[in-house]
């Protein structure tokens, strides 16, 4: 239960931080694709990730299946 409460205080004060910033418009398009940018490079690396894992694994289920089972290879 402690680190909830200290997960909220800390949410708090970065929030509180936040408001207090001037709301001023320029460069907002700037701060907006600087934290949106690590997380959608991330989901594609993600993507990328999971794309070779199920290559990798259609392969290994291939190797190990009878000749007259697998799939003709081009």
């Amino acid at each position: 239960m402690r680190g909830s409460v200290d997960a909220r205080c800390i949410a708090r004060s970065l929030f509180t931080a936040i408001a207090r910033i001037p709301p001023e418009q320029r460069g907002a398009s700037a701060t907006f694709v600087a934290i949106a940018l690590p997380g959608l490079i991330g989901f594609g690396a993600l993507g990328a990730e999971t794309g070779v894992w199920f290559t990798i694994k259609l392969q290994n289920q291939s190797a190990l299946m009878p000749p007259q089972y697998r799939r003709p290879t081009r």
